[in-house]
């Protein structure tokens, strides 16, 4: 959002952040998480593979809590730099148990539940995800135009469902005349006259 701002950590701890107030300029969007794709180059080109830390077996005394073997032979061919995903994000708060949810619901559980769906190039299973969650935030707007659909709903649809009203029942009025003056004119035709009643003559 173009609406955040930034609070020192003695800040934070000085004032309940909930209740912080925004200032009044410097606003503005802060990234919070970094979704990196493309080709990215391997840490370990041109540097000797590490040794792996093992316990030690029984009856064997360490150095310590481990022992460092002999470097690690290397089974498949290794690869420089290659395509990938990396997603980052500057904190791991968000992994905590009072983040997130058994049920997998709330805004984080779903927010990483898609950002493993899209490292695993199932984008549309993230998409489908999200038309199922029940925080949809509204779009902030501005006065004038909160003013203007009030304005709308309050008096120009009532006035168009009048108009169209207004029209149905000319059309309707018109379309009665019609029928109406069409079986006049065809009673009046010479060929279509009603046969006078037949009655006793007198001698």
């Amino acid at each position: 959002s173009d609406q955040a701002w930034d609070m020192r950590y003695e800040e934070i701890m000085r004032v309940n952040p909930i209740n912080a107030q925004p200032p009044r300029l410097g606003k503005k969007s802060y990234p919070l998480a970094y979704l990196l794709q493309g080709e990215f180059r391997s840490y370990f080109t041109g540097k000797p593979i590490p040794a792996r830390p093992q316990q030690p077996e029984a009856g064997q005394e360490s150095r310590g809590d481990t022992i460092l073997t002999e470097a690690i032979a290397v089974e498949e061919k290794f690869l420089p730099e290659g395509k990938g995903k990396l997603f980052v994000m500057g904190t791991s708060t968000i992994l905590g148990a009072n983040m997130l949810d058994p049920e997998g619901s709330s805004p984080n559980s779903l927010f990483l539940l898609n950002i493993l769906d899209v490292m695993n190039d199932q984008e549309e299973r993230a998409v489908m995800r999200v038309k199922g969650g029940g925080f949809t935030p509204i779009e902030e707007t501005t006065p004038r135009r909160r003013t203007f659909i009030k304005t709308f709903n309050i008096a120009v649809l009532p006035a168009l469902v009048a108009a169209v009203g207004t029209l149905v029942w000319l059309y309707w009025v018109g379309r009665k005349r019609r029928i109406l003056g069409r079986f006049q004119n065809s009673a009046t035709e010479p060929g279509l006259q009603k046969p006078a009643p037949r009655g006793r003559r007198k001698s």
